[in-house]
């Protein structure tokens, strides 16, 4: 357990690190300007009141609006799942598959995450800073732990003898 959790921390500090460099910047940007794009398009599904503004603008009508940046990602979360699913002594096919279902379900949230914080914003806009900082955060972090421990009730342990 304590290998894990050193080789953990390695690898997370490490990944944190390259998240916040400068040079995957246009990455993130792109990424983020598609996270919006998302989100645009799947709230246009229920409501023509939430437009895209300049690549990564999310407004309601022409009142609150929301930038997604890399701190909105949610890649940092998907890094630190990752990192723990990545070095837990399991089968390669199922750490991979593990990897890509977190993404996917996590990025789900998060846009889910965005598209509240503008209602939020619009509508309440006294609870917006208390949503965004601390509430959405702690929500995301207990999701990804959930994850990890249902990815984890379907793991066989695998023994390497290296």
């Amino acid at each position: 357990m304590q290998k894990f959790v050193f080789h953990y921390l390695c690898i997370a500090t490490i990944g944190l690190f390259i998240l916040n460099s400068a040079f995957i910047e246009s990455f993130i940007a792109l990424f983020c300007h598609s996270l919006a794009v998302v989100s645009a398009f799947i709230a246009s599904f229920w409501t023509n009141n939430i437009n895209l503004e300049n690549s990564d603008i999310l407004r309601y009508q022409s009142g609150f609006a929301i930038q997604v940046t890399s701190a909105c990602s949610g890649l940092h979360s998907s890094w630190l799942l990752s990192s723990a699913i990545l070095l837990f002594p399991t089968f390669w096919q199922s750490r991979i598959t593990g990897i890509i279902i977190n993404l996917f379900v996590l990025q789900a949230f998060n846009i889910f995450r965005l598209l509240c914080l503008v209602y939020v914003g619009q509508f309440l806009p006294t609870w917006f800073i208390a949503v965004h900082e601390y509430l959405f955060p702690a929500i995301f972090h207990i999701f990804s732990l959930i994850i990890f421990a249902i990815w984890l009730m379907q793991q066989p342990i695998y023994h390497s003898h290296a």
